[in-house]
């Protein structure tokens, strides 16, 4: 291809004279005279801004919280330093929560981005369209193409939707992160985070949170890393000689414990590792970067430290196996496994014996394996997806690739032809996921809500946020009362409401001390003179619900069947299904050949089999392959909330939705039709539901 059509420009022209105005939390005013303002990225993960350049000065607060910035940020450079050391700090200019603030940080911490300027060339342009690269997507590819012509870019497209994938990654447990990150990238799940304390819930020995959806989104959407460093997190993994070389090697390692450092039999590390990398077909820049990871850049990690009381001379230089369980913490396992089993040269009672049988098992069960980027070793989507992940850090391969990108000098990538496999997903949201940067307590849930002298549908919890309340014609008004569970959160929408006859709408709001905000809506609704339910509405005879359908699903071979007594619709839904039936329960209603079969709940995690099956549930089959072979969803008809029962908050579903002020859609809406007819929702569907949970007529399947 001809790709010498681009070339480099400065992205701001420079400024004589610059007069910055920081507030009282910054520094003191002054001149800087002649310094070109730079664009930058923060590269670290919660890095120190200080008020002075060095590690001398005082952190940077905002508050009495230190500011701290992550991965991502976007920075100005507005001029530059020496430390009494001799490092390089930036001053930089940056947004952080409303503010606009100045401070310093290391320039180890901070990439400059360039403004790349360039005509279109037709060659690379014809390639982006054979490879079906989204147009979002292309921009930054053009950028990395000008620079460095010689690279590769595959899309690698998956049969998954990006909400199908982002939900699984999501998952509790799954994605974690450090338990010191800001707020904004720890979940707020009831599973990971305690709304009554305030605290969030410890994983892998406790100095771990879950990530948050925001944070995994971030992270799991590659346009944000197609720049020349955080790229490499897509770079093939497998051995090259003609790319991986000794020097590059001495690159990585250099600034580490493994540096020109001798191991047994007088090795050296770099030695060792470039075995290693020929044994097992594994990079040696990524198992560097591995050790260094898993390790730290001192070596400081116990896993390696051969002192570890009871295991005296073993290491597990890629903490392989080191996760707490059985009452072990992650270090003790991890060298459980160095010392027992014979597999990748096992037991690993010599550093050397460690790197290669370590880089082995990588080769043989992942990079071998189509896990071979460091992307795909987080966020794996080989066979079954998201069950055989090499790190749960959510923020590793974004760390990881720009230490990958330093194995290389600019003149090898300008002469290496290396190869970057970037994912795809169906139906990706055409804005990039940014990164969460909110810090300060989430917690914007109330403790309490009423409405003075009535009594609410449903009973109040803090994880129901709609309500509704039907009063005479002669209340005109009512008090609302709210009481926020964390007292640095805020409540608003309270106090005497008027009413008009009708429907009527009241929200209260709970802004969090982050300034996340969270609704809760009562409905009430003030009857007319006249009005009145008649409960003695003629119901319809029960016909034809006993229908017996066998549906056939046909693949690839060999062909996975599921033969069912359930009534199966032309769209794929599954009814027939009684209310309280578990997972467990409506497993054994189908017959599964050739094909393996999960039922994901309204979370989308995989449902356990005592859970209770609610409308909106997903069947979905997988061929031998491990790809989706389709997907079924579950109707309960009178079960609109999808919890699997038929109650008081379906009841406020299905009148929120002939009220027009919710509407259903797909399997609710479907669920809310208690009739069974193909007409609109009515208030005879209520009537059913009503007449339901009273235990005066039951809803038929």
């Amino acid at each position: 291809m001809n790709i010498k059509k681009y070339k480099m420009t400065s992205s701001i022209a420079s400024i004589m004279l610059v007069f910055v105005i920081v507030t009282t939390i910054c520094l003191s005013p002054y001149f800087v005279y002649g310094y070109e303002h730079k664009n930058g990225v923060v590269t670290g993960d919660n890095v120190n801004v200080r008020t002075g350049i060095g590690t001398s000065y005082e952190k940077l607060k905002y508050g009495d919280k230190n500011v701290q910035l992550s991965n991502g940020h976007a920075v100005t450079i507005i001029d530059e330093g020496k430390a009494s050391d001799g490092s390089l700090w930036y001053k930089v200019s940056f947004s952080y929560d409303v503010a606009t603030l100045v401070g310093y940080m290391h320039s180890d911490y901070i990439e400059i981005k360039e403004t790349i300027t360039y005509e279109p060339d037709e060659d690379f342009e014809k390639y982006l369209e054979e490879q079906k690269f989204p147009d979002s997507y292309k921009e930054p590819l053009r950028a990395l193409h000008a620079k460095y012509p010689k690279w590769v870019f595959i899309a690698d497209y998956h049969d998954y939707t990006w909400d199908e994938v982002l939900a699984g990654e999501s998952e509790i447990g799954r994605s974690l992160v450090s338990m010191n990150s800001i707020s904004s990238w720890k979940s707020t799940d009831k599973k990971a985070y305690n709304w009554e304390t305030g605290k969030w819930y410890g994983f892998d020995g406790g100095s771990w949170a879950a990530a948050s959806e925001e944070l995994v989104a971030y992270c799991l959407d590659p346009r944000n890393f197609l720049d020349e460093k955080s790229v490499f997190q897509f770079e093939a993994l497998s051995y090259n000689s003609d790319i991986h070389t000794s020097a590059g090697l001495k690159s990585v390692i250099a600034g580490t414990f493994m540096a020109n450092t001798r191991i047994e039999n007088n090795m050296l590390y770099n030695t060792a590792i470039m075995n290693a990398a020929k044994q097992s077909g594994v990079s040696p820049y990524n198992l560097a970067v591995r050790i260094i990871q898993e390790q730290g850049t001192n070596g400081s990690g116990k896993c390696i430290s051969g002192t570890v009381a009871g295991y005296e001379g073993y290491y597990n230089f890629f903490n392989i196996g080191a996760y707490a369980a059985n009452g072990n913490n992650a270090v003790i396992n991890g060298l459980i496994y160095a010392s027992s089993g014979t597999t990748y040269n096992r037991p690993w009672n010599t550093r050397y014996a460690s790197i290669v049988g370590g880089a082995q098992y990588l080769g043989s069960g992942y990079i071998n394996q189509g896990q071979d980027t460091l992307y795909y070793q987080k966020f794996d989507l080989v066979g079954i997806p998201y069950n055989h992940q090499y790190m749960t850090h959510i923020l590793a391969p974004s760390l990881e690739g720009p230490r990958m990108s330093e194995a290389y000098t600019d003149k090898m990538k300008q002469d290496t032809a290396l190869v970057f496999k970037i994912p795809v997903y169906k139906d990706m949201p055409k804005e990039v996921a940014p990164c969460p940067t909110g810090d300060g307590s989430p917690n914007n849930a109330l403790s309490a809500l009423n409405v003075t002298g009535y009594n609410l549908t449903p009973t109040f919890n803090k994880f129901t946020y709609e309500y509704s309340l039907i009063v005479k014609n002669s209340v005109s008004s009512v008090n609302v009362k709210a009481t926020a569970l964390d007292s640095t959160a805020t409540v608003s929408g309270v106090g005497k409401k008027k009413l008009k006859v009708g429907s009527n709408t009241i929200k209260i709001n709970v802004t969090a001390n982050n300034g996340s905000i969270k609704t809760y809506v009562i409905t009430i609704v003030r009857q007319s003179d006249d009005e009145v339910v008649d409960d003695s509405t003629e119901l319809p005879t029960d016909t034809d619900q006993n229908t017996e359908v066998t549906t056939e699903v046909e693949t690839e071979k060999p062909k996975p069947s599921m033969k069912t007594k359930y009534t199966i619709s032309d769209d794929l839904y599954i009814s027939g299904v009684a209310p309280d039936t578990t997972v467990a329960e409506a497993k054994k209603k189908f017959t599964i050949k050739n094909a393996t079969v999960k039922i994901i709940d309204n979370e989308g995690l995989e449902a356990k089999d005592k859970t209770v099956v609610g409308t909106g549930f997903k069947y979905i089959i997988y061929d031998l392959d491990g790809k989706k072979n389709k997907t079924y969803k579950f109707v309960i008809y009178g079960d609109v909330s999808g919890e699997g029962v038929i109650d008081i908050k379906d009841l406020l579903y299905v009148k929120l939705h002939i009220l027009e002020k919710k509407k259903l859609k797909g399997a609710k809406l479907m669920a809310a039709n208690a009739c069974h007819t193909d007409e609109e929702v009515t208030i005879k569907d209520l009537l059913y539901v009503k007449l339901h949970i009273l235990e005066k007529m039951y809803i038929v399947q």
